[in-house]
């Protein structure tokens, strides 16, 4: 029941062409066209948490099997995508 944009927020990790896939397959089946830009800003937010947590907690950051750096750097990406 939650806002579709939030719920496919981790799509963008998994590259353009799977993002594509995904959603041209759930507008196929449900008729809802799901806003790109939503769900990339969704995720460069999500990003940002998960940065903002390891800097806060890196004691517990490995739970996420990323380093600190690399969440930086995913979080970069995350950012200027949207």
């Amino acid at each position: 029941m939650a806002d579709r944009h939030h719920e496919f927020r981790w799509l963008p990790s998994y590259g353009e062409a799977n993002l594509a896939v995904a959603l041209a397959v759930y507008q196929a089946k449900t008729g809802v066209a799901v806003d790109i830009a939503r769900v990339r800003r969704g995720h460069a937010l999500a990003a940002l948490e998960q940065y903002g947590w390891g800097l806060r907690a890196p004691e517990e950051h490995h739970r996420t099997q990323r380093t600190l750096a690399q969440t930086g750097v995913w979080a970069e990406r995350a950012v200027a995508g949207a």
